[in-house]
């Protein structure tokens, strides 16, 4: 389940875990053509005291109704980091995109930021994934593309035309597919911002950082 502690909201999975958003804390959200969403992550397996088993995942997913979703990972996808998605119809194109930086190992980084750029027009939706990763002193470590991912129908599509329910954001975290150990991750930040990605400013943002002491944005 998902728990404020402190002032990070938590993670914690379960052996029962899923592919889907059935795991995650989301919040609803209408957004325009272009919009950013990121989040920030304390790593669960920095110093290797812990290492990801069998799809141990965590990070942000773009959801609606819980089956249609698109989501940005880290941890033991079968790589580094994974873009993908799921929907009733293969509306994706296609296969899933799992990436390996040089020099990116899951217990080197104390925390890392994930953010996707997602450009909707009215016969595709673009999802760009990049990650951030930081030493435990906040100093970057490394930085870069992880790919993109297109989406041209089904329920996840209309919901980000307008057309269909109100789209879901959050953090997911699941394990599934072998033997697995429960793990908490940490989420440290995570912003919603609408608006062109080309320009300096955004147009409008949702922000929930710090979120158990009454301070969130959201």
């Amino acid at each position: 389940g998902d728990t404020a502690n402190g002032k990070r909201l938590q993670g914690e999975s379960s052996a029962s875990d899923t592919n889907n958003a059935v795991s995650a804390f989301t919040f609803g959200a209408q957004t325009g053509s272009e919009f950013t969403f990121t989040g920030k992550f304390d790593n669960p397996y920095f110093g290797g005291a812990e290492t990801p088993a069998s799809s141990e995942q965590f990070g942000l997913i773009i959801t609606v109704g819980g089956g249609d979703f698109l989501k940005l990972v880290a941890g033991s996808p079968g790589a580094a980091f994974e873009l993908s998605g799921k929907t009733a119809n293969a509306g994706f194109d296609g296969a899933d995109l799992k990436v390996t930086p040089a020099g990116v190992d899951n217990t080197t980084y104390a925390s890392v930021e994930l953010s996707i750029d997602t450009v909707v027009t009215p016969t595709a939706v673009t999802f760009a994934g990049s990650y951030t990763t930081f030493d435990a002193a906040g100093n970057v470590l490394s930085t870069g593309p992880i790919g993109t991912k297109t989406l041209t129908e089904g329920a996840l599509f209309d919901a980000l035309q307008g057309t269909g329910d109100v789209p879901a954001f959050g953090l997911t975290h699941t394990q599934f597919g072998g033997p697995n150990d429960p793990f908490t991750v940490s989420l440290e930040s995570m912003s919603l911002t609408d608006g062109n990605i080309d320009l300096e400013g955004p147009t409008g943002a949702i922000t929930v950082d710090n979120i158990a002491d009454g301070d969130s944005d959201i």
